[in-house]
């Protein structure tokens, strides 16, 4: 939890029944938003605590762009951000054998 207090970012979290089970990590720049990180506790995957939190992103976009990346082996986000609006616009690669993806869903 501290290193989300330091992180520089505006944190939303999802709880539920107290717990902490997922949070989004966004920063504004100006023009559009950035997910600059999407978290989602093991144990509660595949419950929709991910969609839940892109969507509050998206909703407070106002018809902003928003930008996301994620790791090209990881097919459930990007399931997720796909199905949600988001279009692959580069890999690249950030370490051996580690390719990242940038998304974004477009200004509405």
């Amino acid at each position: 939890m501290e290193e989300l207090q330091a992180c520089g970012e505006d944190v939303w979290l999802c709880e539920e029944a107290g717990e902490l089970v997922g949070a989004v990590g966004v920063e504004d720049a100006g023009e559009a938003l950035l997910i600059a990180r999407l978290m989602v506790h093991p144990d509660a995957m595949r419950r929709g605590v991910g969609t839940a939190l892109v969507q509050r992103v998206l909703a407070r976009a106002d018809g902003r762009a928003v930008h996301a990346g994620t790791a090209a082996a990881n097919a459930p986000a990007l399931a997720l951000y796909e199905r949600l609006g988001f279009r692959w616009v580069g890999e690249r690669s950030v370490g051996p054998g580690l390719a990242y993806v940038d998304l974004v869903r477009d200004a509405a």
